[in-house]
């Protein structure tokens, strides 16, 4: 479940783990980003706010995926490099009792990203 004023998004699957994540790009996601993104994700997002706004997202769904706490988003939810204008792509939970690949989907409704 996610929200995001007007927005509400709720994400099922009977068989698969999934996450969902509703967010507007605000300034105030630059300031958290090098708290919480690796050395390779601040290098890729290379200070776009649209870029941030998606790994921020990314982040957010793997934690709802993985949901046990005990985590660092700076280093067990890790996105791989992509483009600005790309709708899929690759992340990874990366923890020391649980690794999986993920494929992300995104797209933009009135500038908020899902």
């Amino acid at each position: 479940i996610s929200h995001c004023l007007p927005w509400v998004g709720v994400v099922l699957h009977p068989v698969k783990s999934v996450g969902i994540d509703i967010e507007r790009p605000q300034e105030k996601l630059e300031k958290v980003a090098p708290r919480v993104f690796s050395e390779s994700e601040i290098h890729f997002s290379k200070n776009n706010l649209d870029l941030i706004t998606k790994i921020w997202c990314t982040k957010e769904v793997l934690y709802k995926i993985y949901a046990q706490g005990g985590n660092t988003f700076k280093t067990d939810f890790l996105v791989e490099n992509f483009k600005e204008d790309d709708v899929s792509f690759q992340a990874s939970i990366v923890m020391q009792d649980f690794q999986k690949d993920y494929k992300i989907h995104t797209f933009t409704l009135e500038k908020d990203v899902w």
